[in-house]
């Protein structure tokens, strides 16, 4: 049985492509060489527009917004928030600062400081009388209306009552500037009273316990006005007493506040030729007799 095979010569050239088929593929250029380039240096050169973010959602910004408020209600509280001690007629009071420095008020004594912003700055506003008994550390001031104090560790006592200003350096040193910027360091045993110009007076204070007697419930007076003696015994013993005008003397002594308002009284009329009268429960009035 034959079999009928189309034959198929290998070594036949490859059938060739219509003359007019490469020719319909071309592609027709509309531009030059010269301007192709001219177009992709332009586009090289070109710098990429920025890129603008936008946010579609406010919270972002409300977070932001509240921490900020947060931080600056946290700064408020630490450099704003302020403590008051009052130490009330007839009594002394002892207080402890944030850094265990002691004060020893007297009695009408007032101050004011900031403790949460204690670590950066250790001040004090102060009117009235305190013993200052002051750790180490950063500088430390005590401010009143008339004169400031400026120390690093020591103590001193303060006397800032009625346009008076009175300091007396027990250890250490303590710098004393006016409400004029006069200015002055004191050793132990030294003391700085400005007066009502703003000078600096200093002196060598010989007896600093007498100083600080009242520490003790003891009270030395050496010259000093008797309407300033009867002031303090006011302070002492929760008692108004009144001075008839005229009456100017100076008075020197001491008393302890463990004898009764009137013993002292009569302890300090007595040399003056003077009496005093009972006018209410807290109310006193000197007079001569």
């Amino acid at each position: 049985m034959k079999h009928d095979y189309n034959h198929i010569d290998l070594n036949s050239n490859p059938v060739k492509a219509p003359e007019g088929f490469f020719r319909n593929l071309e592609i027709p250029f509309t531009k030059t060489r010269e301007e192709v380039w001219a177009e992709l240096e332009e586009k090289l050169s070109e710098k990429p527009a920025p890129k603008i973010l936008v946010f579609k959602s406010h919270k972002l910004v409300l977070g932001i917004a509240a921490a900020i408020l947060v931080l600056a209600g946290v700064f408020s509280l630490l450099r704003f928030h302020t403590t008051t001690v009052y130490c009330p007629s007839g009594q002394h009071l002892s207080y402890t600062l944030p850094d265990e420095s002691k004060v020893e008020m007297n009695a009408e004594s007032k101050m004011s400081f900031k403790p949460l912003w204690w670590q950066f700055a250790r001040k004090i506003n102060f009117e009235g009388e305190g013993y200052f008994n002051v750790e180490k550390g950063k500088e430390f001031e005590v401010v009143s209306d008339i004169g400031r104090t400026i120390v690093l560790g020591t103590s001193f006592n303060i006397y800032s009552r009625d346009r008076e200003y009175k300091v007396t350096c027990i250890t250490g040193k303590v710098r004393v500037i006016s409400y004029s910027s006069a200015a002055t360091v004191l050793n132990p045993g030294y003391e700085a009273s400005i007066n009502s110009e703003g000078y600096l007076i200093v002196r060598s204070e010989t007896n600093a316990s007498a100083t600080l007697s009242w520490t003790k419930s003891m009270f030395n007076f050496t010259a000093r006005p008797l309407i300033q003696v009867l002031n303090e015994i006011g302070r002492q013993y929760d008692v108004t007493v009144n001075l008839k005008a005229g009456l100017d003397f100076s008075y020197t002594g001491y008393f302890s506040k463990d004898r009764p308002v009137e013993e002292v009284l009569t302890l300090v009329c007595k040399p003056f030729g003077l009496t005093f009268v009972r006018i209410s429960e807290k109310v006193y009035e000197i007079s001569q007799i």
